[in-house]
Protein backbone atom coordinates (compact mmCIF):
# COMPACT_ATOMS: atom_id res chain seq x y z
CA UNK A 1 0.00 0.00 0.00
CA UNK A 2 1.39 3.21 -0.84
CA UNK A 3 0.73 6.29 1.04
CA UNK A 4 -0.72 9.67 -0.88
CA UNK A 5 0.32 13.36 -0.94
CA UNK A 6 -2.28 15.43 -0.29
CA UNK A 7 -2.70 19.20 -0.62
CA UNK A 8 -4.62 21.63 -0.14
CA UNK A 9 -5.35 24.04 -3.46
CA UNK A 10 -7.36 27.03 -2.74
CA UNK A 11 -9.52 28.62 -4.91
CA UNK A 12 -12.50 31.70 -4.94
CA UNK A 13 -16.23 30.30 -5.52
CA UNK A 14 -17.95 33.25 -6.87
CA UNK A 15 -21.95 34.42 -7.70
CA UNK A 16 -23.22 38.07 -8.37
CA UNK A 17 -25.82 39.54 -5.70
CA UNK A 18 -28.48 41.76 -5.97
CA UNK A 19 -29.04 44.71 -3.68
CA UNK A 20 -31.64 47.67 -3.63
CA UNK A 21 -29.55 50.77 -2.85
CA UNK A 22 -32.15 53.22 -1.61
CA UNK A 23 -31.69 57.06 -1.07
CA UNK A 24 -34.32 60.02 -0.10
CA UNK A 25 -34.18 63.03 -2.41
CA UNK A 26 -36.21 66.00 -1.33
CA UNK A 27 -37.76 68.18 -4.19
CA UNK A 28 -39.08 71.48 -4.28
CA UNK A 29 -42.66 71.83 -6.17
CA UNK A 30 -43.78 75.01 -7.12
CA UNK A 31 -46.94 76.25 -7.70
CA UNK A 32 -48.88 79.52 -8.43
CA UNK A 33 -51.84 80.67 -6.53
CA UNK A 34 -54.00 83.19 -7.59
CA UNK A 35 -54.58 85.71 -4.44
CA UNK A 36 -56.80 89.34 -4.45
CA UNK A 37 -54.31 91.95 -3.34
CA UNK A 38 -56.27 95.00 -2.09
CA UNK A 39 -54.86 98.66 -2.60
CA UNK A 40 -56.51 102.13 -0.75
CA UNK A 41 -56.84 104.86 -3.34
CA UNK A 42 -57.92 108.20 -3.68
CA UNK A 43 -60.49 109.66 -6.15
CA UNK A 44 -60.75 113.50 -5.95
CA UNK A 45 -64.79 113.88 -5.47
CA UNK A 46 -66.63 116.96 -6.59
CA UNK A 47 -69.28 119.23 -4.84
CA UNK A 48 -71.38 121.75 -6.67
CA UNK A 49 -71.17 124.53 -3.98
CA UNK A 50 -71.31 128.29 -4.39
CA UNK A 51 -67.36 127.67 -4.88
CA UNK A 52 -66.03 124.43 -6.15
CA UNK A 53 -64.17 122.05 -3.48
CA UNK A 54 -62.56 118.96 -4.91
CA UNK A 55 -62.48 116.46 -1.23
CA UNK A 56 -60.53 112.81 -1.59
CA UNK A 57 -62.65 110.10 -0.74
CA UNK A 58 -60.39 106.62 -0.01
CA UNK A 59 -61.57 103.53 -1.70
CA UNK A 60 -60.67 99.64 -2.05
CA UNK A 61 -59.45 98.75 -5.19
CA UNK A 62 -58.15 94.85 -5.75
CA UNK A 63 -57.63 92.66 -8.23
CA UNK A 64 -55.87 89.03 -8.51
CA UNK A 65 -51.93 88.87 -8.25
CA UNK A 66 -49.69 85.25 -8.35
CA UNK A 67 -48.27 84.58 -5.44
CA UNK A 68 -45.82 81.52 -5.54
CA UNK A 69 -46.26 78.66 -3.26
CA UNK A 70 -43.57 76.18 -2.70
CA UNK A 71 -44.18 72.27 -0.86
CA UNK A 72 -41.03 70.08 -0.04
CA UNK A 73 -41.75 66.39 -0.62
CA UNK A 74 -39.40 63.34 -0.19
CA UNK A 75 -39.45 60.39 -1.94
CA UNK A 76 -37.21 57.61 -1.73
CA UNK A 77 -35.34 56.58 -4.92
CA UNK A 78 -33.73 52.57 -5.78
CA UNK A 79 -31.31 51.60 -7.98
CA UNK A 80 -31.11 47.75 -7.81
CA UNK A 81 -27.26 47.16 -7.88
CA UNK A 82 -25.24 44.35 -8.50
CA UNK A 83 -21.91 43.17 -6.67
CA UNK A 84 -19.61 40.38 -7.11
CA UNK A 85 -19.69 37.47 -4.05
CA UNK A 86 -16.50 35.95 -3.57
CA UNK A 87 -15.64 33.26 -0.88
CA UNK A 88 -12.33 31.35 -0.33
CA UNK A 89 -12.61 27.42 -0.56
CA UNK A 90 -10.06 25.05 -0.89
CA UNK A 91 -9.71 21.50 -2.21
CA UNK A 92 -7.84 17.91 -1.51
CA UNK A 93 -5.15 17.21 -4.30
CA UNK A 94 -4.18 14.02 -3.49
CA UNK A 95 -1.73 12.64 -5.82
CA UNK A 96 -3.44 14.03 -9.14
CA UNK A 97 -6.87 13.25 -7.85
CA UNK A 98 -9.07 15.99 -6.61
CA UNK A 99 -11.66 15.07 -2.93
Amino acid sequence: MFSQDCKSVPRQECHTEYRKDCHTEYRSITNYVAEQKCTTVQDPVERKVPRENCVSVPRQECKQVPREKVEYRSEEVCTTVTERECKQVSKQNCGGYSH
